[in-house]
């Protein structure tokens, strides 16, 4: 066992400063960072709400002019060929976008920003519908039969706006797998203190990260998504 724990913190050791440097680049050069205001603000950062701001503006703010529809189309009764309700759809598909990095982040951003953190989140979130919005309707436009159930998302129509090639989406999931490589580290840490919190509150006891407890959230997160992968599959 402790064979297999110096093997994952190996990994993190040398995944965790390449993450960092990532999402923080290139604040971390003196050279951009010295720039007044725009020094202080990450690459990720800029073109994350930078692309909400493109989509706000090239959909004319559709997060605003089409919530009123928006809102009519969800309460509606109607069923699709397959018996899903655009509710439950909307539902269906909040499950798949809200994960840990969502839920914790929150809390690690007000904890080191304070309370202010909590309006430069809903400047995010504003801009992030229209980037949603626009991913959403290219992965329905785009979305392909596979027998009985449909696949999409960016490395499909990502593969037919750039030419329809193959080699496009390879390039796109590898992209999303060096994502999800290098968010691991702060979306576990998050999930497993959270987590740990819990438990000292519950037991009233302050545990150690070598402690049974923390295995114990190890082994209930692994199988959980052990299942769930093998009930996709």
């Amino acid at each position: 066992m402790e064979n297999v724990f110096k093997v994952i913190n190996d990994f993190f050791e040398f995944i965790v400063p390449i993450s960092d440097f990532l999402w923080d680049f290139p604040t971390n050069v003196e050279i951009y960072s010295n720039i007044p205001i725009l020094g202080k603000f990450s690459f990720a950062l800029i073109l994350l709400v930078g692309t909400g701001i493109f989509f706000s503006i090239k959909t004319k703010f559709v997060q605003v002019t089409k919530f009123k529809e928006g809102l009519k189309i969800l309460i509606k009764k109607k069923t699709s060929d397959i018996g899903v309700s655009p509710l439950a759809s909307f539902l269906l598909s909040s499950a798949t976008r809200v994960g840990p990095g969502n839920i914790m982040g929150v809390t690690g951003a007000i904890s080191v920003g304070g309370p202010g953190a909590v309006f430069w989140m809903w400047v995010s979130a504003f801009f992030g519908m229209a980037t949603a919005f626009a991913e959403s309707v290219l992965a329905q436009v785009f979305k392909e039969q596979d027998e009985n159930n449909y696949i999409g998302g960016l490395p499909f129509y990502g593969k037919k706006i750039l030419g329809n090639k193959r080699t496009a989406g390879i390039l796109l999931s590898v992209c999303f797998i060096l994502y999800a490589l290098f968010t691991l580290p702060g979306q576990t840490f998050h999930l497993f203190t959270a987590l740990g919190s819990v438990a000292e509150v519950i037991g009233g006891v302050k545990y150690e990260r070598t402690s049974s407890v923390y295995y114990i959230i190890a082994a209930v997160i692994f199988f959980s998504v052990l299942f769930t992968t093998i009930d996709q599959l």
